[in-house]
Protein backbone atom coordinates (compact mmCIF):
# COMPACT_ATOMS: atom_id res chain seq x y z
CA UNK A 1 0.00 0.00 0.00
CA UNK A 2 1.10 3.32 -0.76
CA UNK A 3 -0.06 6.36 1.02
CA UNK A 4 0.56 10.09 1.49
CA UNK A 5 2.56 10.95 4.25
CA UNK A 6 0.15 12.31 6.59
CA UNK A 7 -2.06 9.29 6.63
CA UNK A 8 0.80 6.72 6.22
CA UNK A 9 2.20 6.70 9.76
CA UNK A 10 -1.65 5.68 10.60
CA UNK A 11 -2.45 3.12 8.50
CA UNK A 12 1.07 1.76 9.59
CA UNK A 13 -0.60 1.53 12.88
CA UNK A 14 -3.59 -0.04 11.37
CA UNK A 15 -1.28 -2.46 9.34
CA UNK A 16 0.10 -3.40 12.18
CA UNK A 17 -2.48 -4.03 14.79
CA UNK A 18 -4.18 -6.21 11.79
CA UNK A 19 -1.32 -8.31 11.64
CA UNK A 20 -1.63 -9.22 15.44
CA UNK A 21 -4.04 -11.79 14.43
CA UNK A 22 -2.13 -13.38 11.59
CA UNK A 23 -4.57 -12.75 9.17
CA UNK A 24 -5.54 -15.16 5.91
CA UNK A 25 -7.46 -14.76 2.61
CA UNK A 26 -8.37 -17.92 1.38
CA UNK A 27 -5.98 -19.85 3.62
CA UNK A 28 -2.76 -17.94 2.15
CA UNK A 29 -0.88 -15.37 4.75
CA UNK A 30 -1.31 -11.67 4.14
CA UNK A 31 1.30 -9.05 4.74
CA UNK A 32 0.52 -5.50 4.32
CA UNK A 33 3.34 -3.34 3.78
CA UNK A 34 2.61 0.84 3.56
CA UNK A 35 4.95 3.13 2.03
CA UNK A 36 4.71 6.97 2.58
CA UNK A 37 4.56 9.12 -0.86
CA UNK A 38 3.62 12.34 -2.10
CA UNK A 39 0.70 12.01 -3.89
CA UNK A 40 2.19 13.76 -7.27
CA UNK A 41 4.75 11.36 -7.07
CA UNK A 42 2.66 8.23 -6.50
CA UNK A 43 0.53 10.12 -9.92
CA UNK A 44 3.47 10.29 -11.65
CA UNK A 45 4.44 6.82 -10.92
CA UNK A 46 1.09 5.09 -11.66
CA UNK A 47 0.79 7.08 -15.00
CA UNK A 48 3.60 5.12 -16.20
CA UNK A 49 3.05 2.32 -14.97
CA UNK A 50 5.79 1.94 -11.74
CA UNK A 51 8.37 1.95 -14.46
CA UNK A 52 10.84 1.22 -12.43
CA UNK A 53 11.41 -0.40 -8.26
CA UNK A 54 13.93 2.66 -6.77
CA UNK A 55 10.60 3.48 -5.39
CA UNK A 56 9.68 0.37 -3.96
CA UNK A 57 7.16 -2.37 -5.13
CA UNK A 58 4.05 -1.45 -7.32
CA UNK A 59 1.72 -0.87 -4.81
CA UNK A 60 -1.79 -3.11 -4.88
CA UNK A 61 -3.81 -0.49 -3.59
CA UNK A 62 -3.03 3.92 -3.55
CA UNK A 63 -4.55 5.84 -0.68
CA UNK A 64 -4.09 9.60 -1.65
CA UNK A 65 -5.04 12.22 0.72
CA UNK A 66 -7.86 13.67 -1.27
CA UNK A 67 -10.13 11.77 -4.57
CA UNK A 68 -8.92 15.00 -6.14
CA UNK A 69 -5.54 13.43 -6.84
CA UNK A 70 -7.15 10.34 -8.20
CA UNK A 71 -9.09 12.45 -10.54
CA UNK A 72 -5.47 13.94 -12.21
CA UNK A 73 -4.88 10.35 -12.23
CA UNK A 74 -7.67 9.59 -14.68
CA UNK A 75 -6.88 12.25 -16.51
CA UNK A 76 -3.15 11.48 -16.91
CA UNK A 77 -4.34 7.70 -17.89
CA UNK A 78 -7.11 9.27 -20.59
CA UNK A 79 -4.48 11.65 -21.82
CA UNK A 80 -2.53 8.05 -23.29
CA UNK A 81 0.26 8.50 -21.01
CA UNK A 82 -0.96 5.34 -19.23
CA UNK A 83 -0.64 1.89 -18.41
CA UNK A 84 -3.65 -0.78 -17.64
CA UNK A 85 -4.47 -2.62 -14.66
CA UNK A 86 -5.00 1.17 -12.95
CA UNK A 87 -8.52 1.71 -11.61
CA UNK A 88 -9.13 5.13 -10.33
CA UNK A 89 -12.80 4.94 -9.62
CA UNK A 90 -12.46 5.70 -5.60
CA UNK A 91 -13.04 2.18 -3.87
CA UNK A 92 -14.76 3.81 -0.78
CA UNK A 93 -13.98 6.33 1.84
CA UNK A 94 -11.79 5.81 4.73
CA UNK A 95 -11.69 8.60 6.04
CA UNK A 96 -12.38 12.68 5.63
CA UNK A 97 -11.61 16.10 6.16
CA UNK A 98 -12.78 19.66 5.31
CA UNK A 99 -10.53 22.07 3.90
CA UNK A 100 -10.79 25.10 6.42
CA UNK A 101 -8.66 28.58 6.89
CA UNK A 102 -6.26 27.92 9.51
CA UNK A 103 -5.59 31.13 11.35
CA UNK A 104 -3.68 32.17 14.67
CA UNK A 105 -6.90 32.49 17.41
CA UNK A 106 -6.60 36.17 18.48
CA UNK A 107 -6.58 36.82 14.32
CA UNK A 108 -9.33 34.52 13.90
CA UNK A 109 -11.05 36.52 17.08
CA UNK A 110 -10.90 39.82 15.34
CA UNK A 111 -12.50 38.98 12.58
CA UNK A 112 -15.20 37.48 15.08
CA UNK A 113 -14.71 33.69 15.31
CA UNK A 114 -16.43 31.47 16.44
CA UNK A 115 -19.87 33.14 16.11
CA UNK A 116 -19.23 34.57 13.10
CA UNK A 117 -17.76 32.25 10.02
CA UNK A 118 -16.33 34.44 7.17
CA UNK A 119 -17.39 34.19 3.09
CA UNK A 120 -14.88 32.97 0.48
CA UNK A 121 -14.59 36.83 -0.27
CA UNK A 122 -14.28 38.00 3.14
CA UNK A 123 -11.52 36.35 3.16
CA UNK A 124 -9.90 36.95 -0.17
CA UNK A 125 -10.80 40.65 0.28
CA UNK A 126 -8.67 40.93 3.84
CA UNK A 127 -5.70 38.90 1.62
CA UNK A 128 -5.38 42.17 -0.94
CA UNK A 129 -6.42 44.84 1.67
CA UNK A 130 -3.37 46.91 1.46
CA UNK A 131 -4.12 48.22 4.91
CA UNK A 132 -3.28 44.51 6.26
CA UNK A 133 -4.73 44.07 9.55
CA UNK A 134 -5.48 47.80 10.57
CA UNK A 135 -8.44 47.22 8.21
CA UNK A 136 -9.71 45.05 11.15
CA UNK A 137 -8.82 47.38 13.99
CA UNK A 138 -5.03 45.82 14.26
CA UNK A 139 -2.35 47.82 12.72
CA UNK A 140 0.05 45.92 15.38
CA UNK A 141 -0.20 42.98 13.65
CA UNK A 142 0.79 44.27 10.16
CA UNK A 143 -0.07 42.92 6.59
CA UNK A 144 -1.91 39.92 6.29
CA UNK A 145 0.51 36.92 5.58
CA UNK A 146 -0.53 34.26 3.72
CA UNK A 147 1.18 30.78 4.41
CA UNK A 148 1.37 28.89 1.37
CA UNK A 149 2.09 26.02 -0.03
CA UNK A 150 2.95 24.38 -3.33
CA UNK A 151 -0.14 23.04 -5.24
CA UNK A 152 1.91 20.15 -7.01
CA UNK A 153 2.35 18.46 -3.73
CA UNK A 154 -0.20 19.97 -1.29
CA UNK A 155 -3.74 18.94 -0.89
CA UNK A 156 -5.02 22.18 1.18
CA UNK A 157 -2.65 24.12 -1.82
CA UNK A 158 -4.89 22.05 -4.49
CA UNK A 159 -7.98 22.87 -3.12
CA UNK A 160 -8.20 26.14 -2.01
CA UNK A 161 -7.14 27.03 -5.65
CA UNK A 162 -10.22 24.94 -6.46
CA UNK A 163 -11.81 26.79 -3.95
CA UNK A 164 -10.95 30.17 -4.40
CA UNK A 165 -12.19 29.52 -8.58
CA UNK A 166 -15.46 27.84 -7.46
CA UNK A 167 -16.49 30.68 -4.97
CA UNK A 168 -14.65 33.79 -5.88
CA UNK A 169 -13.25 33.19 -9.24
CA UNK A 170 -16.87 32.34 -10.91
CA UNK A 171 -18.89 35.17 -9.85
CA UNK A 172 -21.31 32.47 -8.01
CA UNK A 173 -21.73 30.72 -11.50
CA UNK A 174 -21.11 26.93 -11.91
CA UNK A 175 -17.34 25.99 -12.57
CA UNK A 176 -17.85 25.58 -16.43
CA UNK A 177 -15.55 25.21 -19.41
CA UNK A 178 -17.34 28.23 -20.58
CA UNK A 179 -17.14 29.58 -16.92
CA UNK A 180 -13.36 29.84 -17.36
CA UNK A 181 -13.42 30.84 -20.92
CA UNK A 182 -15.86 34.03 -19.86
CA UNK A 183 -13.55 34.54 -17.04
CA UNK A 184 -10.18 33.50 -17.60
CA UNK A 185 -8.79 36.99 -16.79
CA UNK A 186 -10.62 37.51 -13.13
CA UNK A 187 -9.24 34.08 -12.68
CA UNK A 188 -6.00 34.60 -13.41
CA UNK A 189 -5.60 37.94 -11.49
CA UNK A 190 -7.11 36.50 -8.43
CA UNK A 191 -4.57 33.34 -8.80
CA UNK A 192 -1.70 35.82 -9.35
CA UNK A 193 -2.50 37.88 -6.28
CA UNK A 194 -3.18 35.06 -4.17
CA UNK A 195 0.86 34.21 -5.23
CA UNK A 196 2.74 36.98 -4.50
CA UNK A 197 0.69 37.25 -1.06
CA UNK A 198 3.55 38.12 1.14
CA UNK A 199 3.84 35.02 3.98
CA UNK A 200 5.88 31.76 4.43
CA UNK A 201 6.37 28.88 1.74
CA UNK A 202 6.69 25.65 1.97
CA UNK A 203 5.95 22.56 -0.15
CA UNK A 204 4.09 20.48 2.02
CA UNK A 205 1.23 21.41 5.43
CA UNK A 206 3.82 19.60 7.75
CA UNK A 207 6.82 21.62 6.48
CA UNK A 208 4.79 24.90 7.17
CA UNK A 209 3.28 23.77 10.34
CA UNK A 210 6.71 22.05 11.97
CA UNK A 211 7.95 25.61 11.15
CA UNK A 212 4.79 27.60 12.10
CA UNK A 213 5.64 25.51 15.50
CA UNK A 214 9.10 27.18 15.92
CA UNK A 215 8.24 30.27 15.65
CA UNK A 216 4.96 29.77 18.36
CA UNK A 217 8.17 27.99 20.33
CA UNK A 218 10.03 31.80 20.24
CA UNK A 219 6.79 33.43 20.56
CA UNK A 220 6.73 34.83 17.14
CA UNK A 221 3.65 32.60 15.65
CA UNK A 222 1.66 36.33 15.28
CA UNK A 223 4.66 37.74 13.69
CA UNK A 224 5.27 34.34 11.05
CA UNK A 225 1.66 34.18 9.64
CA UNK A 226 -2.15 35.21 9.31
CA UNK A 227 -4.14 32.58 7.60
CA UNK A 228 -3.56 29.17 5.81
CA UNK A 229 -5.25 26.85 4.25
CA UNK A 230 -5.34 23.46 5.71
CA UNK A 231 -6.98 20.76 6.15
CA UNK A 232 -8.99 20.43 9.39
CA UNK A 233 -7.63 17.52 10.73
CA UNK A 234 -4.16 19.51 10.20
CA UNK A 235 -5.39 21.78 12.42
CA UNK A 236 -6.13 19.49 14.93
CA UNK A 237 -2.94 17.90 15.19
CA UNK A 238 -0.84 20.86 14.96
CA UNK A 239 -3.16 22.36 18.42
CA UNK A 240 -1.94 19.28 20.13
CA UNK A 241 1.89 19.71 19.47
CA UNK A 242 1.86 17.16 16.28
CA UNK A 243 2.58 19.06 13.44
CA UNK A 244 3.23 16.05 10.95
CA UNK A 245 0.42 14.39 11.64
CA UNK A 246 2.04 10.91 12.75
CA UNK A 247 0.38 8.82 15.88
CA UNK A 248 4.15 8.25 16.30
CA UNK A 249 4.94 11.71 17.57
CA UNK A 250 1.45 13.04 19.17
CA UNK A 251 2.86 13.61 22.64
CA UNK A 252 6.46 14.59 22.33
CA UNK A 253 6.16 18.45 21.80
CA UNK A 254 3.68 20.73 23.94
CA UNK A 255 0.48 21.88 22.57
CA UNK A 256 1.39 25.88 20.57
CA UNK A 257 1.10 28.83 22.69
CA UNK A 258 -1.42 30.32 20.37
CA UNK A 259 -3.84 27.82 18.80
CA UNK A 260 -4.97 27.75 15.32
CA UNK A 261 -8.65 28.05 14.92
CA UNK A 262 -10.33 26.84 11.66
CA UNK A 263 -12.95 29.02 10.02
CA UNK A 264 -14.70 27.38 7.54
CA UNK A 265 -15.96 29.69 4.63
CA UNK A 266 -19.86 30.74 4.75
CA UNK A 267 -20.30 29.72 1.70
CA UNK A 268 -18.81 26.00 1.72
CA UNK A 269 -15.89 24.25 1.27
CA UNK A 270 -13.93 21.63 -0.19
CA UNK A 271 -13.36 17.81 1.38
CA UNK A 272 -10.16 15.71 1.61
CA UNK A 273 -11.95 12.19 1.44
Amino acid sequence: MVAAPELAGLLQQAAADYQQGSPKVNGSCVGVHVQSMEPAAAVDKLAKGWPDSSAGTRPDVWVPPSSTWASLLALRLQAGNGAGGVVTDPQGSVASSPLVVAMPRPMAQALGWPGKQPGWGDLLGLLRNPAGWGAAGHPEWGPVKLGQTTPNHSTPALQSLLGAMLFAGSGGQPLTLGTLSKRSQDIGALLAGLGGLPGPHADLPSDFLAALQRADDGGKALDFVSAAFLSEQQVWAYNHGNPGSDPATLGRHAPPKVPLAALYPSQGTLRSD
